[in-house]
């Protein structure tokens, strides 16, 4: 089979959960998936709610150009999936640049995160779009954005990349569904989370959002480890979107300590970083306007 196009995203780990008061805010991780568009068909077991279809599916409700013949996928990826590390916006925004590569069709950022959040929302893989998962999957960093508004008034504020190690720690799959009523009940604490967020205070919104979910999902046991990770150390502690897995920033100097405690504690884990990017912005291509029309 012949690779038609290639695409590539990052994962990420969350702020700010969208669910707890409508902004949400994401920042990327040095973890990559690579999705290549291949000629023939292919059956993508991983892909448990169909992203690669529809993404297809949202390239050919656009009227866009695509290759003869039937069309598969290939996905190869370090990003653990269904663990809060944007894993599908990071499937959708590498299986769109994989179909922009093979028909030399240049998507703007702007397009790409509309189109991640239209198939995230049409496959119910988010329940809220995640355009500020697809913002940090496409690469573009670190923002906190309005879930409800896909215009350019939705970048609230940008924030440059912390230069920190991150732990991620895995903690199998899922144990309960995500209760709406129950992030609601506590939007207050997720709007002082986005109010810090506002202000700078990266590290206290991450540490506040953390505390809020684990309460959302009655996740006791992410409580007790954020105790027992953090005891003697400078690092902050969290739950990345909806969960399992939970994130732990640390200072370079400090990162050693840090794995040796996860490894007393029994923990398994993933150690990387907090990616840096590129300074860009949303701007559309005049053919565009015709798309979103």
């Amino acid at each position: 089979m012949r690779v038609l196009g290639t695409g590539r995203a990052n994962g990420g780990i969350s702020f700010l959960h969208a669910l707890g008061c409508g902004n949400g805010c994401s920042a990327p991780i040095d973890l990559h998936m690579t999705v290549s568009l291949i000629d023939g068909k292919t059956e993508n077991l991983d892909d448990k709610h169909g992203i690669l279809e529809a993404s297809l599916d949202w390239w050919r409700a656009k009227d866009l150009s695509l290759p003869e013949g039937d069309l598969g996928w290939q996905v190869h990826s370090d990003i653990p999936s269904g663990m809060g590390l944007k894993s599908s916006s990071a499937l959708a925004v590498a299986a769109l640049n994989a179909l922009s590569n093979a028909t030399d069709r240049t998507l703007t950022h702007l397009s790409i995160a509309h189109a991640v959040v239209n198939i995230q929302t049409q496959t119910g893989c988010s329940l809220t779009g995640g355009l500020d998962d697809a913002i940090t999957a496409s690469g573009l960093g670190m923002r906190l954005v309005d879930n409800n508004d896909l215009g350019y008034a939705a970048m609230l504020k940008i924030f440059n990349p912390l230069d920190l190690e991150i732990f991620i720690v895995l903690r199998g799959r899922r144990k309960s569904a995500i209760d709406k009523a129950a992030f609601e009940a506590l939007q207050p604490r997720f709007e002082e989370a986005c109010m810090k967020l506002l202000d700078g205070d990266l590290l206290a919104a991450f540490t506040q959002n953390g505390i809020a979910v684990a309460r959302c999902l009655s996740d006791d046991e992410a409580l007790r480890l954020y105790s027992d990770i953090e005891s003697g150390s400078t690092d902050r502690v969290a739950i990345t979107g909806s969960g399992p897995a939970i994130a732990v920033l640390s200072e370079t100097n400090s990162a050693a300590a840090t794995a040796e405690r996860l490894d007393s504690l029994g923990l398994n884990f993933i150690r990387t970083r907090m990616l840096q990017v590129r300074e860009d912005d949303f701007v559309v291509d005049p053919w565009e306007d015709e798309v979103w029309a």
